[in-house]
């Protein structure tokens, strides 16, 4: 059986449910032929389409990475946290062609300080490939035996070295002590790092940059304050060099799911900004906010009501996208589950799951560390408690929620004890059971190899700054704004008649109005955010639906 694919990778030394993540004697069973090329395997799986495995030796730690063709890319991190690539062949099948092999080299893997550019490789079990800038040329090391490579032979990664032991992890070849300086926008991202820090009694200091008198800005200032947090702020015209970097890297947003090792942009910046021997408290953007399923029990250092107050300061000026009644009405069933519909509190942390895992989650430890270490930015991973990381980002963003309901939810999802362990929690559907237009499948497979082929406008995802609104348009099926504004939403969501008479169903008109109102207008009239919130009520209901249509 092929199992089905947690989005993200997560240990705790035994088995791994949610789909299906083989470890141990199983893993053995299933994935022998990574045994026979890297040693005992920790766990392996498919995660996505794509294998992930991971073992270890003690001193290294082997990440599994995407599957390109017929052949997986392993990234294996040194003590240091500098990376090496190595592909390896998984099997005798031709690849299909060269940009499925060359897309993710083609994007700057961290080899120490040094990266892979565009080429075709022909990859060999244990072989390593690294580009010579002086020599200009890709020079390939192969271990003295290749029957027997060179790898790991006894994995730990059950215990995840220190990373499952402790909060944040940071490697830096500073000798004094760390200063901890988060980048502090006033999101919600880095009110997360910020509640994070302070819950473990890591007191940092905390700067802002952009323009003065923000509504960011005062966020920011007045939180430091609230807190005695000592902070600066920044002002652009102060930095006219940081604007060009800003918009250099900002690149992120194009290429994050293309493979692209470069931070988010304001991590970048901050390593402009702090002197040295601090400690960057990274992690921004909804690409690489979210963290890992692996933190132990965490024990609260600061109150339940200081750690609430400080996450949804502010955050309920989001602006809904279709009409305050629609999400209200979305809202309430959400909030309080009814007849006929999954909206119990297991159907919502499942929903939550899925919807992290497909859109927050992605390739977070490979981008994320690869990243920062290239750009020689200390970073740390934050690792948030699964049930933080579901309700953070499993409701969405644009839901405009008052404080009081936050508050509520909050109170009873994170601070009474985890959401229900992972092994407990049983899979949705594979979300194309809610919809799969044309190409489907296909499209979501090689949708990292199809990014540049697509060449989706900027304006798509521009406006949300953000790279995880891209896979929308591979889930689509579609290859250019045109062509998606050209449709019906309902075209797109098809799931939708039938929800409407759920709602109908369950004594909501006002939300079965509002959705057969969706469900006639050009996509075109509906931005970035409405699709996601549908695309959220898709992995909801969908799957439910699909069984009684």
């Amino acid at each position: 059986m092929v199992p089905q694919s947690p989005e993200l990778l997560s240990f705790d030394g035994s088995y791994i449910e949610c789909g299906k993540f083989y470890s141990g004697p199983d893993a053995a069973k299933h994935f022998k032929f990574l045994i026979e090329q890297h040693g005992a395997v920790s766990a392996a799986g498919i995660v996505d389409g794509f294998f992930r495995f991971v073992a270890g030796d003690g001193r290294h730690t082997w990440f599994g990475a995407d599957h390109l063709g017929s052949y997986p890319l392993f990234y294996r991190t040194e003590p240091d946290f500098s990376w090496s690539v190595h592909a390896g062949k998984m099997d005798t099948d031709p690849v299909p062609d060269d940009q499925s092999l060359c897309c993710l080299l083609a994007c700057g893997y961290v080899t120490g300080n040094q990266t892979l550019y565009k080429g075709v490789l022909e990859a060999e079990p244990g072989a390593v490939h690294i580009w010579d800038h002086k020599q200009r040329k890709l020079e390939t090391s192969r271990p003295a035996n290749p029957a027997n490579p060179a790898t790991p032979s006894v994995p730990d990664f059950g215990k995840l070295d220190e990373l499952s032991s402790a909060l944040f992890r940071a490697e830096s070849a500073n000798t004094e002590p760390l200063k901890y300086t988060l980048s502090l926008s006033g999101g919600l991202d880095s009110r997360i790092i910020l509640g994070q820090a302070l819950r473990h009694g890591i007191k940092p200091s905390a700067f802002s940059y952009g323009k003065w008198n923000t509504p960011d800005q005062r966020i920011a200032k007045k939180i430091c304050g609230e807190f005695d947090i000592p902070w600066t702020f920044h002002n652009y015209g102060d930095h006219r060099s940081l604007i060009d970097d800003k918009q250099r890297h900002s690149r992120f947003a194009d290429h994050a799911f293309s493979g692209r090792s470069i931070p988010h942009e304001q991590d970048y910046i901050s390593g402009h900004l702090t002197s040295p021997g601090s400690l960057i408290l990274g992690g921004h953007s909804g690409d690489l906010i979210a963290g890992s399923y692996l933190t132990p029990e965490l024990a609260l250092t600061g109150s339940e009501k200081e750690f609430t107050d400080l996450m949804f300061y502010g955050h309920a000026q989001l602006t809904p996208v279709t009409g305050r009644r629609f999400y209200d009405a979305v809202r309430q069933r959400l909030a309080d589950s009814f007849e006929g519909m999954d909206t119990s509190r297991g159907g919502i942390e499942r929903a939550a799951l899925r919807f992290n895992q497909l859109n927050r989650q992605r390739r977070y430890i490979v981008n994320s560390v690869r990243a920062y270490t290239l750009h020689n930015i200390p970073f740390f991973l934050p690792l948030y408690t699964k049930g933080m990381v579901d309700f953070f980002s499993g409701l969405p963003a644009e839901e405009k929620l008052d404080q009081k309901f936050y508050k509520q939810f909050a109170s009873d999802f994170l601070f009474k004890g985890d959401l229900a362990l992972l092994s407990g929690i049983e899979s949705t559907r594979p979300f194309t059971a809610a919809y799969q237009p044309a190409g489907f499948a296909e499209r979501v497979k090689f949708r990292i190899r199809n990014l540049d082929r697509y060449k989706l406008r900027k304006r798509l995802f521009r406006d949300q700054a953000t790279g995880y609104s891209t896979p929308l348009y591979f889930m689509m099926g579609e290859t250019t704004d045109r062509m998606i504004a050209r449709k019906r939403i309902a075209e797109h969501f098809p799931f939708l008649p039938a929800l409407a008479a759920k709602f109908d169903d369950s004594g909501c008109p006002i939300a079965a109005d509002h959705i057969r109102k969706l469900q006639r207008l050009w996509a075109s009239q509906l931005n970035i955010n409405g699709f996601y919130v549908l695309y959220y009520l898709g992995m909801l209901f969908g799957g439910k639906l699909d069984d009684d249509m």
